[in-house]
């Protein structure tokens, strides 16, 4: 009886959480990004109240690119980094999600070839 009872809430735990579902963000970010330069994908002007990254990705053919945080302050923090061998293709994508506080932007900048970059967010 008893382990009926655990297989069957086991089952029950295990097929709500196979079938969860994970929002890709109202906002859409796709650019091709030219040789050593920076595309902004929301400035921190624009994030007043927080924002959700939900799912970013960066092609690129022989370049170093970066996703990354930009502060106030000028700073920059990479949240990610796809780095790649001249002539030689890499992809990378952002592991989960993650929160970004009011007044940080977001951006990708690469050092070399052009680069393509996908993101998808919520501005709060």
């Amino acid at each position: 009886m008893n382990r009926t009872l655990v297989a069957g809430l086991a089952a029950l735990l295990f097929s709500s959480s196979v079938h969860a579902e994970e929002r890709i963000g109202a906002s859409y970010f796709a650019a091709t990004i030219p040789a050593n330069s920076t595309a902004t994908v929301f400035a921190a002007s624009a994030n007043v109240s927080g924002a959700s990254v939900r799912t970013a990705s960066i092609a690129t053919s022989g370049s170093n690119s970066y996703l990354q945080a930009d502060f106030p302050d000028g700073t920059h923090r990479v949240i990610y980094a796809v780095e790649a061998v001249a002539g030689q293709a890499s992809f990378g994508m952002m592991a989960y999600p993650i929160l970004l506080p009011p007044n940080v932007g977001l951006s990708i900048s690469n050092v070399g070839a052009a680069s393509q970059g996908f993101v998808t967010y919520d501005l709060h």
